[in-house]
C-alpha cells in the first residue's frame, strides 16, 4: 500500500497526506466525499472508530450515539479486560515489581447487517 492510499483524518486545510482529523462522523463524511472527488474509489476500508465508519466494519464497537439505518459490523475491543489489565500493572508497579509486559489481548468481530 503506497501512502497516498491512507487518510489521517480530513480537516480542511490539511495538506493531502497525512491529513490530521477527530475521528467523528464528521471526518467519515468528508472523507468519502473526497474519495470521490478524485475518483479514489476503494475496494474497502479500514476506518480508526466507527464513528467515522458509517456502514462499513468500524473499530471499537461505539456506534450507539448515532442511530444507523444499517446497524455497524464492528470489531469490538474488550475495555473490561484492558482496564483489568492496566490495573494488575499499576498495582504490580506500586509494588515494585513493574516492568513492561507482552499483552495480547484478541478482539471480537460483532457482525451486523453493514457486511
Amino acid at each position: 500500500m503506497a501512502d497516498e492510499d491512507i487518510l489521517n483524518g480530513v480537516l480542511p486545510g490539511s495538506t493531502e497526506s497525512p491529513r490530521q482529523g477527530f475521528f467523528s462522523l464528521e471526518d467519515g463524511r468528508r472523507a468519502l466525499y473526497y474519495l470521490r472527488a478524485c475518483k479514489r474509489i476503494p475496494r474497502c476500508l479500514v476506518c480508526g472508530n466507527d464513528d467515522i465508519a458509517l456502514a462499513v466494519i468500524g473499530f471499537d464497537d461505539d456506534y450507539g450515539q448515532f442511530p444507523l439505518a444499517q446497524p455497524l459490523t464492528s470489531v469490538a475491543q474488550p475495555l473490561e479486560e484492558f482496564g483489568s489489565h492496566a490495573v494488575d500493572y499499576l498495582l504490580k508497579h506500586m509494588a515494585g515489581d513493574g516492568g513492561t509486559i507482552d499483552l495480547r489481548i484478541q478482539p471480537k468481530l460483532v457482525e451486523r447487517s453493514s457486511t
